[in-house]
């Protein structure tokens, strides 16, 4: 049964809803091109052949060339430092099935449980109800043209899922929870696309989704409830405190621009809803809901309505009141 705060929440989003429509049409047709390149990429049997995948037996196991893997069973490691699995090579499809990845801890420790490194470009891992839990960090991501599709990573020291220096990354249906950094932390990357339409970044120990020196991302459908400083925070600093616009100059950091945040809630955060930070600028939020945040729902730290684009959203609180 729906309660009256789901049902508030339905009725304005209905009287949204033929405003949205053009932007929805868009956002269908970029997962529509996403999906055709995935595809035409070689991940789908041709012919009908089914790829014989390796079996991956263990933790500490290295993906050191091109070709299928799959686990064939749960695995669980107690090291602290070693990675459970490292992708070192391009052209890895990685499987998980309904198999989980578990570290030691999930209050210390430094191991990560899938890490893909800089030199393995066009890899693609995907899950089934596989969840990846108790490292460090849940998935690290530093490699170009990489996939992550249908996985749940909870309960890491860390950052749930760390996009590192990497570009063109599609992220998919992923829930990353209750992790003791951010649920998703983008750092000096670009080209991401991350599609949440059916996961949620929620009840993280700093933000949902952190954004800093990263540009020309897209975010359909992000749902970041519930976490500890904040829901979506695009910014440079750690501390959610904005930094001054020519500071970025001064200590070499880039700000983080033309990023764009497509539909999705942010709910009940400690902290602010959706936060951009002084110096970060033209970035487009369209069609996010944020709501029944303990700080400020919607806030642009760079004091106006100009330098980023706010549009046909729902806002219970914002500063500068000129959000849309």
């Amino acid at each position: 049964m729906l309660n009256v705060r789901s049902i508030r929440r339905l009725q304005t989003v209905c009287n949204l809803s033929s405003r949205l429509k053009p932007i929805f049409q868009l956002r269908q047709f970029v997962l529509a091109a996403v999906l055709m390149l995935i595809v035409s990429s070689g991940w789908s049997a041709a012919n009908g052949q089914q790829v014989q995948s390796v079996p991956v037996t263990k933790c500490g196991t290295v993906l050191s060339a091109p070709g299928s893997y799959a686990l064939s069973q749960s695995l669980k490691t107690l090291s602290p430092t070693q990675d459970c699995i490292q992708i070192s090579s391009p052209g890895v499809l990685f499987l998980l099935g309904n198999y989980n990845l578990s570290g030691p801890s999930s209050k210390v420790g430094t191991t990560v449980g899938i890490h893909v490194l800089s030199a393995a470009s066009g890899v693609r891992i995907q899950g089934g109800s596989s969840t990846v839990q108790n490292f460090g960090k849940g998935i690290v991501i530093e490699a170009s043209g990489v996939s992550l599709i249908n996985l749940n990573v909870a309960g890491n020291v860390a950052q749930g899922v760390l996009v590192n220096n990497a570009s063109n990354v599609l992220i998919q249906n992923v829930t990353s929870a209750g992790n003791g950094a951010a649920g998703l932390e983008l750092a000096q990357s670009t080209g991401v696309i991350v599609s949440s339409e059916l996961s949620a970044l929620q009840q993280n120990g700093t933000y949902g989704l952190w954004v800093h020196s990263s540009s020309n991302n897209q975010f359909l459908d992000v749902n970041a409830n519930q976490n500890s400083r904040g829901g979506i925070y695009v910014g440079e600093t750690d501390d959610d405190k904005d930094a001054q616009p020519d500071s970025y100059t001064n200590a070499g950091v880039a700000p983080s621009q033309h990023n764009v945040f497509l539909g999705g809630d942010t709910v009940v955060n400690t902290g602010d809803g959706i936060r951009i930070g002084a110096g970060d600028t033209l970035n487009v939020v369209v069609g996010v809901a944020s709501q029944e945040n303990t700080g400020t729902d919607a806030v642009d730290g760079n004091g106006n309505c100009t330098s980023n684009t706010w549009s046909a959203n729902i806002f219970g609180t914002k500063n500068p009141s000129c959000l849309q």
